[in-house]
Parts: C-alpha cells; structure tokens; sequence
C-alpha cells in the first residue's frame, strides 16, 4: 500500500527554477540543480555545463559555496568556475564532477563524507578523488560513480541503505557496491540504475512506488524492477524511464501530476504515458522529456 503524501517524510527542501538561455554559442550541453534547504543553510543553486566543457554556476550559497570560490553569494547570472569538465552533479550542498580525462573532483559541504576524500571538512575548491570515471549522481549526503568498466561506487551517508551494500554504515571514500552499470540516478534517500544490459534495479526507501514494483517494500540491496531500459530521472518521489524503443514511463508519487498521466492518481507500476522521447529530467514534484522535432515542408521530411 502507498503511504499519503502526509506520512511521506520530508527534509524540507525548498523549491525552484532555474532557467537556461539559448543564445548564439551560449548553449549549455547539461544542466543539474542543486536540491536546496529551506532551513539553515538557503541553498538553492545550479550547474551548468557547456560542449566546450566549461563549467558554470549561478543561484545562492552559504556556509560554504557547494560551487568554488566563495563562502557566500547570490549570483543572478552564469559564472565560470571550471573548465574541462564531461559530467556533474548536484547535491543538497555539495557537487561532483568529472573532466574529460575521468578524473573525479569533489567540493562543498562533507557532513557525510559524500565528499569521498576521508574526511568531514568542507571544500572551497574542487579536489581530486579519482580516475577514470565516467557518470556520477548525488543526493542530500550521498555520493555516486560509475567507472569505465562499469562498476558502480558510493560515498557518504548510508542511512536508508542507498548505498545498496545492504548495510547503513556510511564511507567518507568510494566503496564499490556492484558491476556492469552504465546510468545512475539519485534522489533523498533511494537510489536506481541501469546496467549495460539495459536491466533496471532499485534500492532504499519506496515509500511511494517510486520502485516501480508493484509494493511500497524497501529494499538495503539492488533488486531488479525492470529491463530494456536506457535512461533514468528521479524526482523527490516519482520516477522517470526511457525505454530503449524510446517509449517514456512514469510511476511513484504523483499528488501534482508529475507522472503525467492525466490523473494526480500515484502508482507503483510503471505507466506509459508517451513514445519517440530522446531525454529526461525529473524536479522536486515536476517532469521534463525531450522529444526531436521533425520538421516536414510540402510533405517531404527533412
């Protein structure tokens, strides 16, 4: 049975937007948002990433900047703060990311360790953690990777089991927690990725089916719900896939409609609710699909 939104726990996240321009070459390649207290510490910023690998932040931070360079600021407009980077992600207070040689860099705040350096000490500056990464996601305090050869490694907070080692020991390093992974997506306190084999599986909390199994059962290790897949976003609690026929699904909370089925009706099945999508993004309570557009002149397709 599916918890009301009312038993639903809550880190008091706040909620917004960030918009990005497309002008001329200011294009950004990628975009992640960071999730944002609505408590102590008011952040509420953003990550972008241009094709030229330049990476740029804007929003408000404090106590300390989870982008580099200062301790405290509101920046109203992009500002460069790296360049060489292929891959990032935002946490709660903390980023990571990965330059186009694999090296991993982290920085922020470390409560957790989800910074992977062995320590509890917050970062100004990105710091070197690894090599020969190729993805990363993060969560309130909770960090992950996949390598090249596609095992799958995570640092930080293990409290609900979102590591998947079937344990609630954290790590302030990577620890490996499983093989043959190619995507990963994580949100408050559960966790999904897709294997090379287009296999889906699902750890953490379910409070809402945001597992897509058919229970609201929680799991402390992988369990596969699904196979034929090639993208995941989650959001607080709905999940987004993509099939690899391109067909688009839905299934967790959906209290205001971000299933986008036609109901506000939540379900811990997966729902199809459209076909020829080519990306996916997943807010708070909110979600986002890509599909190509074809143009077509006097019958004729271009």
């Amino acid at each position: 049975m599916l918890l009301p939104r009312s038993r639903l726990p809550s880190p008091r996240r706040s909620s917004f937007v960030s918009l990005v321009k497309r002008a001329n070459a200011d294009i950004f390649a990628s975009v992640t948002i960071g999730w944002g207290l609505a408590d102590d510490y008011g952040y509420s910023f953003s990550l972008g990433l241009k094709s030229d690998g330049s990476l740029w932040t804007w929003g408000a931070w404090v106590n300390p900047a989870p982008a580099y360079g200062s301790t405290s600021e509101i920046l109203a407009i992009p500002k460069q703060i790296g360049t060489g980077f292929s891959a990032i992600a935002a946490g709660y207070d903390h980023s990571l990311g990965i330059k186009s040689d694999g090296s991993l860099w982290t920085w922020g705040r470390n409560y957790y360790g989800q910074l992977g350096d062995g320590t509890t000490s917050d970062r100004l500056t990105p710091q070197q953690i690894g090599t020969d990464y190729l993805a990363v996601s993060a969560n309130s305090g909770t960090s992950f990777a996949i390598k090249s050869d596609g095992t799958l490694w995570a640092w930080g907070s293990n409290r609900s089991s979102q590591f998947g080692d079937g344990s609630v020991t954290g790590s302030d390093i990577p620890k490996q927690i499983g093989t043959g992974f190619s995507a990963i997506a994580a949100t408050w306190d559960h966790a999904l990725a897709i294997k090379s084999d287009g296999s889906l599986w699902a750890w953490g909390e379910n409070y809402a089916g945001q597992f897509g199994d058919g229970t609201s059962a929680r799991s402390d290790i992988p369990k596969q719900v699904g196979s034929e897949y090639s993208a995941i976003a989650l959001g607080f609690y709905h999940t987004l896939a993509l099939k690899q026929d391109g067909s688009l699904l839905t299934w967790g909370l959906n209290d205001y409609g971000q299933l986008g089925d036609g109901t506000t009706s939540s379900s811990n099945v997966p729902k199809q609710i459209g076909v020829g999508f080519s990306a996916i993004a997943a807010g708070e309570y909110s979600s986002i699909g890509n599909r190509p557009v074809i143009p077509v002149i006097a019958g004729m397709i271009e």
